[in-house]
């Protein structure tokens, strides 16, 4: 499984590095930082629902496959948001 990921924004609004290449399930899950929606939320400790609700509310950046239009999130983004006091306003 090929995917590219478009381009993304930190926190500050700064572009982040492009991710290509071949990227497979396992390097997914163990070579690299990007996480899919559901490992995301497990890391995060919360419901997918919740973390879908978040990405919808702005409150954490996330990239979007161009080929699957699937979201991968960061784990410095994730850890960013954690460090922050989980910006979870209602």
């Amino acid at each position: 499984m090929t995917e590219n990921l478009t381009p993304c924004t930190d926190f500050s609004g700064n572009p982040t590095e492009e991710i290509t290449g071949n990227l497979t399930e396992e390097t997914i899950n163990i070579k690299t930082p990007w996480f899919t929606l559901e490992e995301a939320a497990a890391y995060l400790k919360l419901n997918p629902r919740t973390l879908k609700n978040y990405v919808s509310r702005g409150l954490l950046p996330v990239c979007v496959t161009k080929t699957t239009n699937t979201k991968r999130f960061h784990r410095d983004d994730l850890d960013k948001w954690l460090t922050d006091g989980r910006q979870n306003p209602l």
